[in-house]
């Protein structure tokens, strides 16, 4: 039989009364477990079963004994508040305290001996090493930096413009050093940085003796004149 022979569309031999075949199977299964379960004898071992006893009690309601008729009530004492027991204080006026005159002086004459005392008050101040301290004052006064003028180097002549601009100034010349500007920051490293900026103002002019035999000796130097 070959292959081409085979029709799909057909059940094959396997798939044929597949349904019978499963109810059969079912049947024989639940006849097995029937028998199984009424032939064999489950022996138990019955044990005694104790017997629990419970007994319910009620609470009986608690008696109150009943006042002796004979017995008279006891009956407190009224005792007056403590308020009432309190001596009444004897309203004592404030002695008015005579207020003693204050001595008018001059506020602007003692201005400088305000000043004095702060200023001592200031100096002598709380140190561990008073000496130390003494010596480093002196020392502070004598060796003094000078106040005279100083000539600074051309590295130190630097000065901030209205862009806060760092300008390196040598006479009429500057140079950026640096600008703080990211929008001017390309062209600065580019150029500017490198670039030496003077200004110089015209001079009158000012003829010399010797420009006259100059322009005699050549002749188109005379016609420019």
């Amino acid at each position: 039989m070959n292959i081409a022979d085979i029709d799909p569309s057909e059940p094959t031999a396997w798939q044929r009364k597949a349904r019978p075949r499963l109810t059969a199977c079912i049947a024989l299964a639940a006849l097995l477990i029937g028998a199984v379960v009424i032939l064999t004898r489950f022996d138990v071992d019955v044990e005694e079963v104790l017997e629990l006893e419970v007994q319910l009690f009620t609470a009986e309601p608690e008696t109150v004994p009943e006042p002796a008729e004979n017995e008279p009530e006891a009956v407190l004492p009224l005792e007056p508040p403590e308020e009432l027991l309190r001596p009444l204080e004897a309203v004592v006026e404030n002695p008015q305290v005579e207020q003693e005159p204050v001595a008018q002086g001059d506020w602007h004459a003692q201005i400088d001996d305000v000043v004095r005392a702060t200023v001592a008050e200031q100096l002598n101040r709380a140190s561990v090493n008073p000496a130390f301290d003494a010596k480093r004052r002196r020392a502070a006064v004598k060796f003094a930096p000078s106040r005279a003028p100083q000539r600074k180097p051309i590295w130190e002549n630097v000065e901030t413009d209205q862009m806060g601009r760092k300008i390196l100034v040598s006479g009429d010349c500057h140079r950026v050093v640096d600008d703080p500007s990211a929008a001017n920051n390309d062209i600065f490293r580019t150029f500017q940085q490198y670039i030496v900026y003077c200004t110089k103002q015209k001079s009158g002019r000012q003829e010399q003796p010797w420009v006259e035999e100059i322009r005699d000796r050549h002749n188109y130097l005379a016609q420019q004149g």
